[in-house]
């Protein structure tokens, strides 16, 4: 076999090995990309989500409204609740994030971190220390 065209294969096969890797990278969520989302497809700016989450400023359909927000996230968008509240945590104060988790979207939260983490949410007081 000739070592050009070896070479060549070789190239060929890093090169698209490099292109999935970097599709991927531009696939993958980050916080500016979760805030868009949340303000695009479901009408909460920045300023409106600070409101709630450090103002303490809701009505509980707001509050309801913007929990069933974060849950389409995880349903339409694949974006875990966990992963929401660490791009909402890189602004805002856990505890003051967690005030806002109505109990449909804590239950979600509880699940995700036994899978992810094998926290069993009933043994556990992780969950009491957060909740």
């Amino acid at each position: 076999m000739d070592c050009n065209f070896i070479e060549f294969e070789l190239n060929k096969k890093e090169n698209e090995e490099f292109r999935k890797i970097e599709d991927n990278l531009h696939r993958e969520l980050d916080s500016d990309k979760f805030f868009e989302l949340m303000e695009n497809k479901f009408g909460y700016d920045y300023k409106i989500i600070t409101k709630y989450i450090l103002g303490g400023s809701y009505t509980y359909n707001e509050q309801h409204e913007f929990n069933i927000a974060l849950r389409k996230m995880k349903k339409l968008y694949n974006v875990d609740i966990s992963d929401a509240i660490l791009f909402l945590e890189e602004t805002m104060a856990l505890n003051s994030i967690l005030r806002v988790i109505d109990g449909e979207t804590e239950y979600l939260l509880k699940d995700e971190m036994s899978e992810k983490y094998y926290i069993s949410s009933g043994t556990n007081n992780i969950f009491e220390i957060m909740f």
